[in-house]
């Protein structure tokens, strides 16, 4: 008989307690294998309902709460925060396992540092090296600024022993914790955990898969995970543990349901053991490793060591297989494409000789038929557009559904416009394959109107339009104009300036058009007359000053001099276009004599700058 030797091998990482006086050993995780946890419940279960209904009662510094997100100083056990109405800040994330029921711990933390986890254990080993960590992850998105970070302590009987410091937003689970050598005074000991920052904006997190396990030596194997035999080769594999110069009890184990379930084998307690089964299958092997016999029996002291996989091939295989018309089968180099019994001799990846009958039934083509439908986009260049499809018939159950080469199941979400293919196939490989097509609505457009070119004080009415109905609208800037969510608001023009108009349709769909109005300052019209006849035929008998639209908000002075100089009339602060409010004719209470006088006049336009206007003006009788 051949022996195959494969070692799983251990450097001694027990005797780093010789160095140290104190009780606990602080370090990073553990570098080597673990033993089993004792948190049982450190993973949080699993559930059906979005959040656990009866409180767990693990959090002394917290207040639980069965509906989701749990508010400052409150948390809950969910298995996906993607479930609740959530904090915009929030990432929507599952637990930190491959089960999508899997329970994870949520917190919102309180204003004050509290415990959010407590257990006391007892029945460890002194002297041994043990791991305390956890996953946690900062559940504030990446993007928002300004949030308070998480710091969690690890606390061994009230004293801190490890912090994380600050766990950053990158939206990823890491494991924090750190390893320490049991103490010998003590028959149990307290474990905390407890968040150290601040509550308020931020320090919002999740836990998962808290841990408690022995540590011990790193073991690795010194040749491939996985070994492969044939069926009838009588050759053993000689599978030796590694344990280091220091003596190690062992405990073999075996597994034949792929590692889900470990059995102790009888009597396989060296540091060598022997695979000798060469039926056809897979089988595993690990071992179990603490530093004393009786050690070895609690679970709180031994550590377990890497896997190997051993598979036994076949010499003889029988396939039963049915494939669609028009397909083939691949048999060794043969292509087979009708009904019948075939032999072949095959020679594995793994070198082993192995006879194949193949038993192969050729169906023909059902035509497989499914319901196929798509819904149009809501708003132009959208990217929602759903093409549903199920009830696949004629074929042969189950049914796969590909789009884009990928299995798919009943829908395919977040489309843009045009022609899709979804394709099904049954369980012979007979396909059929429908086209679908997003369909794109008649874009929702806004026109603002022209652009206008005017003068300082002109009253301006926009004239917008939409092509479609409209549900909402704005203008920005609305400070001067008389309505803010109209097509048509007026206002009047002080300054350069660009409206926009936003506006959506009973469908949400949204667009923008923006207006320029350009102010022309130097051509604001100011009408001064350059004779007027103060006669008492009430036409033309006072020199007023007219502005343009309301281009002059106040006039500051309007004075009148004759030939020589001289004040002749003077009024000061009042509005323009008001025709009763300027020279009369009259000067010291007498008519002034027929002439010209010059005018000078001080105003103030609507846009804040004052304007100087001066000129000469002819009074007759």
């Amino acid at each position: 008989m051949m022996f195959m030797k494969v070692h799983l091998k251990y450097g001694y990482l027990f005797l780093l307690a010789l160095f140290f006086s104190n009780n606990f050993l602080k370090s990073q995780t553990c570098e080597g294998n673990l033993g089993e946890n004792i948190f049982f419940d450190g993973d949080f279960g699993s559930g059906f309902d979005n959040n656990l209904l009866v409180d767990p009662l693990i959090a002394p510094g917290y207040t639980y709460t069965t509906s989701g997100p749990p508010f400052d100083g409150f948390y809950v056990l969910t298995n996906n925060t993607g479930a609740w109405s959530n904090f915009q800040t929030w990432l929507n994330i599952q637990d930190n396992s491959l089960d999508t029921d899997g329970y994870m711990m949520v917190v919102n933390a309180s204003f004050d540092p509290g415990i959010f986890y407590e257990q006391t254990i007892s029945g460890f080993c002194e002297n041994t090296i043990y791991e305390f960590s956890a996953d946690i992850i900062n559940i504030v998105r990446r993007d928002v600024p300004d949030h308070i970070k998480p710091d969690v302590d690890f606390l061994i009987d009230g004293v801190v022993q490890y912090s994380t410091g600050d766990i950053p937003q990158d939206e990823t689970w890491t494991k924090y914790g750190f390893t320490f050598i049991a103490p010998t005074d003590r028959t149990e000991i307290t474990l905390t955990l407890r968040n150290n920052a601040p509550g308020g904006i931020g320090n919002d997190l999740a836990l998962d898969n808290i841990s408690f396990r022995a540590c011990g030596p790193q073991s690795f194997i010194n040749t491939e995970r996985t070994l492969f035999f044939c069926e009838e080769s009588n050759v053993s594999a000689s599978i030796i543990a590694d344990v280091g110069a220091e003596p190690r009890s062992i405990q073999w184990q075996f597994s034949e349901d792929g590692g889900i379930n470990w059995i102790n084998i009888l009597g396989a307690n060296d540091t060598e053991y022997f695979h000798n089964i060469f039926e056809p299958g897979e089988y595993k092997y690990r071992y179990l490793s603490a530093g004393t016999a009786l050690n070895l029996e609690n679970v709180l002291c031994r550590v377990i060591s890497d896997e190997l996989t051993i598979f036994v091939n076949p010499i003889y295989h029988e396939i039963f297989d049915t494939i669609c018309q028009g397909n083939s089968f691949q048999l060794g180099d043969q292509a087979i494409l009708e009904s019948g019994t075939y032999m072949a001799g095959l020679t594995s990846n793994n070198s082993c000789d192995s006879n194949v009958t193949l038993n192969l039934m050729v169906v023909e083509d059902p035509f497989i038929q499914f319901e196929l439908e798509a819904s149009s986009l809501i708003c132009a260049s959208d990217t929602n557009g759903t093409i549903m499809f199920g009830n696949a018939m004629n074929g042969s159950p189950p049914y796969d559904f590909f789009y884009n080469g990928a299995i798919v199941n009943n829908n395919v979400e977040n489309l843009e416009a045009g022609q899709y293919s979804i394709t099904a196939i049954d369980r012979h490989g007979c396909e059929a394959t429908q086209m679908a097509e997003v369909l794109e609505p008649t874009p929702f457009l806004v026109n603002a109107g022209p652009d206008i070119d005017t003068v300082v004080g002109a009253l301006i009415q926009l004239n917008a339009s939409a092509n479609g109905s409209i549900n909402q609208l704005s203008w920005s800037p609305d400070s001067d104009l008389d309505c803010a969510d109209c097509l048509d608001p007026v206002f009047v023009v002080s300054n350069d300036i660009a409206y926009i108009l936003r506006a959506s349709n009973e469908f949400d769909c949204e667009d923008s058009d923006t207006l320029l109005v350009s102010v022309n300052k130097d051509r604001t019209p100011i009408f001064i007359p350059n004779v007027f006849s103060p006669n008492g035929d009430n036409i033309n008998d006072i020199l007023s000053i007219s502005s343009f639209a309301q281009s002059v908000a106040e006039v500051i002075e309007f004075s009148i001099f004759d030939r020589w100089g001289g004040l002749r009339y003077q009024l000061k602060n009042f509005g323009p276009n008001d025709p009763s409010l300027g020279w009369d004719g009259f000067s010291n209470s007498k008519k002034a004599p027929i002439g010209v006088y010059v005018y000078y006049a001080r105003l103030r336009m609507v846009d804040g700058n004052e304007r100087i206007v001066k000129g000469d003006v002819s009074l007759i009788r």
